[in-house]
């Protein structure tokens, strides 16, 4: 937290009453006693209702069971740049169902957090040890994550870096700049897309679930795709870990790789292996995998000193797989203000991801497509706005179009 001011002093020791609950009624600042029905400046435990413009000047700290809710007609900002909010204790919340736009947000000893809304954190969003928090609505901006906690998110979430040394449990859509997985990574629904991704726990993609990796992967522990999954990596994949030889593989689904790959540790699984460029087996290779190497010079691998079991066969599949397939994604949606029905064209895209969030980032429709051409959307019931209109094909590309309303 930054210095604070005198003024930061007074709002966590001045107020002498006990725990109280204290809405606004007006905008303006947060330590401008007059915003609020008590006439007064709230304690770090009040229950604290906003509903209006408020904004903080301060660094914040709320604990021992206090509260902060944004209604959906509240704002909640900062006067400045740099103002951190601190949730700490167990019983201590904050719920987001406005607009709130901060730097830094922090969740410590238990405390939860939900946003339900659109949230926007300049730099960082901390989840400590038995702190929770879930985001059901539009979590955009943040430089860095770092949850030591429970993560969930079921709505829309845009970062930069994310450091997992908790539980992650995703239904819904998350783009990443970078993935570091020290925990438990769950995807039972919806996508995950990051640019690189590093695992050293456990990644499960089930259910519905799709994780795509526009970059590297790098696995140096457990993966494990359930069938009927798909993993995409757009440049290069590596699995192994030299110091406690316990990395694994377990696909039971489709595992793309555009580029080279390598193994030096434990593949297995039921499920498909389709490979664009050099493939190398250092380690052991199991169940009834099929390896599908799109640039063969040998069987399975290019390059095998590693154990193949009988079991294992070499592109019985016939995938395909490589850097020709990578091209410009080719979308149109139509008419452009809409009235009652919305078209989404698309030009060489098999199977996609398609998300429609209103300006306050909430999701209006979201469904994943197959050997379609066009897909047709009722907006009769949008409401007058600019709503986002978001693709995410299997080929790592995504784009994003503006549609009126």
């Amino acid at each position: 937290m930054r210095t604070t001011t005198t003024l930061f002093f007074l709002l966590l020791f001045s107020i002498v009453f006990g725990q109280q609950t204290i809405s606004s009624v007006m905008n303006g600042t947060a330590s401008n006693p007059f915003v609020w029905d008590c006439s007064c400046i709230p304690s770090t435990t009040d229950d604290i209702n906003i509903y209006h413009a408020i904004t903080m000047d301060v660094d914040w700290l709320v604990n021992s069971g206090g509260s902060i809710t944004v209604h959906a007609t509240g704002s909640f900002g900062e006067s400045t740049s740099g103002i951190s909010i601190l949730f700490d204790g167990t019983s201590t919340t904050f719920s987001n169902h406005g607009q709130t736009t901060l730097t830094n947000l922090a969740f410590t000893t238990g405390a939860v957090g939900h946003n339900h809304a659109n949230l926007v954190l300049d730099t960082a969003l901390y989840v400590s040890m038995n702190s929770t928090f879930m985001n059901h609505g539009l979590l955009n901006g943040t430089d860095s994550i770092y949850n030591q906690g429970i993560f969930m998110n079921e709505g829309t979430l845009f970062n930069g870096d994310f450091l997992n040394e908790g539980t992650v449990m995703n239904t819904g859509f998350v783009v990443s700049d970078s993935l570091y997985n020290l925990g438990t990574y769950n995807v039972s629904a919806g996508n995950v897309s990051s640019f690189d991704v590093g695992n050293d726990g456990i990644l499960n993609i089930t259910g519905t679930g799709s994780f795509f990796v526009e970059n590297d992967f790098l696995n140096l522990n457990q993966v494990v795709v359930a069938q009927g999954r798909d993993v995409s990596v757009g440049r290069d994949f590596a699995s192994g870990n030299l110091s406690t030889f316990d990395a694994i593989v377990e696909n039971n689904g489709v595992f793309h790789v555009l580029r080279d790959f390598t193994n030096s540790d434990t593949l297995k699984g039921t499920g498909e292996f389709c490979l664009g460029e050099s493939t190398t087996n250092f380690g052991f290779v199991k169940g009834t995998l099929d390896i599908c190497d799109n640039t063969p010079t040998a069987t399975h691998f290019d390059v095998n000193w590693g154990t193949i079991e009988p079991g294992v066969t070499s592109c019985v599949s016939g995938c395909n797989v490589g850097l020709e397939e990578e091209y410009s994604l080719q979308v149109d949606a139509y008419p452009n203000p809409v009235k009652d029905e919305l078209q989404v064209s698309f030009s060489r895209v098999s199977s996609a991801e398609i998300l429609v969030l209103d300006v306050m980032g909430r999701t209006v429709f979201a469904t994943h497509f197959d050997g379609v051409s066009v897909l047709q959307l009722n907006t009769s019931d949008w409401q007058e706005g600019v709503y986002y209109v978001r693709i995410l094909t299997s080929g790592l590309e995504t784009l994003t179009l503006s549609v009126v309303k």
